[in-house]
């Protein structure tokens, strides 16, 4: 029987839009078994982020997405920034530029603790219709949609 391949991916996912979107599903398409971290309020006060929805909130929002992924997961709370990348059995994890060094610390503290390093892949960002990346501040803000596209998802109807 193969082995199956386990993948880490995780996030704040402060308002889930379609970058979100994207790095979830690649970490999905990789994967047999996706560990779905979702950063805990406490530590994005600690990384400098300040989310307007719960954790709660947020984990509905990410598992309604990854329901119609078709793959077995868990959501963990991230209580640190490595949360189950620590793992033995994970292999992968899915990171955008800004998280590549986790990854790579994860990677240090994997070898020191015996383990295997774990392979990294690299999405690109979602572009915005400015050019910028997707950016749940500017969507809280109204400058975009959950899609990039100018303006907010409370003008936009039926997004």
């Amino acid at each position: 029987m193969a082995r199956k391949l386990t993948v880490a991916v995780g996030g704040t996912f402060e308002v889930l839009h379609r970058g979100h979107e994207a790095l979830l599903s690649k970490a999905f398409e990789i994967g047999d078994f996706i560990y779905v971290g979702i950063t805990s309020d406490e530590l994005a006060r600690k990384l400098g982020k300040s989310p307007t929805s719960s954790f709660q909130e947020r984990e509905r929002g990410v598992k309604a997405f990854v329901d119609g992924l078709g793959k077995e997961y868990t959501l963990v709370k991230l209580e640190d920034p490595y949360g189950p990348l620590l793992n033995k059995d994970v292999n992968y994890v899915v990171v955008t530029t800004d998280t590549m060094a986790r990854a790579m610390e994860a990677n240090e503290i994997r070898k020191r603790n015996g383990l295997s390093e774990v392979l990294i892949y690299v999405i690109p960002f979602i572009h915005a219709y400015d050019g910028q990346r997707i950016s749940s501040t500017k969507i809280k803000e109204g400058i975009m949609d959950r899609a990039g596209n100018k303006g907010s998802d409370q003008v936009q109807v039926g997004l």
